[in-house]
């Protein structure tokens, strides 16, 4: 063999040997971040079951607190009802009382007439007699 061809092979044998020794030197750094990033994957997994544990409960506690807002909703319906039916109670009472509170001269005659007429034709005779016509 030629030293032309030998030293071709010895200098890709020592470009061989520095990228080797480059990789050898860069390994430890590269193993550590692969650890690394291994060891955060394995945190972030379970962070995430924890997270989607959570939203579960969360959900859970959404949907109980929902149905408790609708049976406060229905309870709430059924007080105004039994709160509109006694209000409009006590308006017709007290519509009732004003009515019977009022004095209708009418009606006043109409039971009172004979009584009336009587006083009047007494009061009539009283009077005759001290004035003369």
């Amino acid at each position: 063999m030629a030293d032309g061809e030998n030293s071709k092979i010895y200098a890709k044998l020592d470009d061989h040997d520095h990228r080797i020794t480059q990789l050898e030197s860069t390994r430890p750094y590269l193993q550590d971040l692969i650890d690394r990033s291994i060891t955060s994957n394995e945190v972030l997994t379970q962070t995430m079951q924890d997270v989607q544990l959570s939203m579960v409960k969360l959900n859970d506690k959404m949907d109980r607190q929902s149905s408790e807002m609708a049976k406060m909703k229905e309870s709430f319906d059924v007080a105004n009802k039994k709160t509109d039916e006694k209000l409009s109670a006590v308006e017709n009472k007290v519509n009732a009382l004003e009515d019977a509170g009022k004095f209708d001269i009418r009606a006043f005659f109409k039971r009172n007439w004979p009584w009336i007429c009587t006083i009047i034709g007494f009061g009539g005779l009283y009077v005759a007699q001290f004035v003369k016509f």
